[in-house]
């Protein structure tokens, strides 16, 4: 869903009102908080939301996902 929403050329780099998350922010979050975790394809969502030029947030605390999820930004970064 997440490819296609891009290929529509959905917004990538926008944030909800209540949190301030984007959705990238979001599936980080949801990667390791989500109650159907371990259906998600968060790394996929991770990956295509990242080559379309998703930003990476910049939280106060160190950010939180999976070691799978953190790896693909890691490997982003680098």
């Amino acid at each position: 869903m997440v490819r296609d929403l891009i290929t529509h050329n959905a917004s990538i780099n926008v944030f909800e009102a209540e949190h301030g998350g984007s959705p990238l922010a979001w599936a980080l979050h949801g990667s390791l908080h989500s109650w159907e975790r371990e259906n998600g394809d968060y790394a996929g969502v991770t990956r295509a939301l990242l080559i379309a030029g998703a930003a990476i947030p910049k939280p106060e605390r160190p950010l939180e996902a999976t070691e799978e999820v953190l790896a693909i930004l890691k490997q982003h970064v680098s």
